[in-house]
């Protein structure tokens, strides 16, 4: 089906599709073909943002509103899935360092990063937001505590 999408329906589809249903369909196999690439360039990403919200919107006016499902408006939020999904692999990348037990490995960072982050919350004062007036801001470091000398 990836391949009818991608490559096959933007030409054979063309003598067969009125234009604006073929032009409603490069929409979709444009966005598609770009979301699915290795690397999915920044400028795309806006492209293909605007390219899935314009088929979706036009769907009504095309095939009726009655054709407007779940599934239909779930390709509005395609693009942020493939951010989160691409930051989230970015952040799997750096934690592998070899090419033998890579679950091993994502495992260890997991359960570190859970371990650090509120070790890490708890010590490091600047990172603890201060509400004031209506805005975040930051803390002033803890003051110092004098020594008392037991005699």
């Amino acid at each position: 089906m990836t391949h009818f999408l991608l490559f096959y329906s933007v030409v054979a589809l063309r003598s067969f599709m009125p234009s604006k249903y073929y032009d409603h369909w490069l929409l979709l196999a444009f966005a598609v073909y770009h979301l699915m690439e290795k690397l999915v360039r920044q400028c795309y990403l806006l492209a293909c943002y605007v390219a899935l919200n314009k088929f979706v919107a036009f769907i009504p006016a095309l095939y009726g509103a009655e054709q407007v499902s779940f599934n239909v408006h779930l390709l509005t939020h395609i693009v942020q899935s493939v951010i989160v999904f691409e930051d989230a692999n970015r952040v799997l990348v750096r934690c592998i360092h070899g090419a033998n037990a890579v679950s091993r490995e994502v495992i260890k960072f997991y359960v570190a990063s859970k371990h650090l982050q509120p070790l890490a919350d708890e010590t490091v004062w600047w990172r603890r937001p201060v509400v004031k007036r209506g805005q975040i801001g930051l803390t002033t470091p803890p003051p110092k505590k004098n020594p008392t000398r037991s005699t």
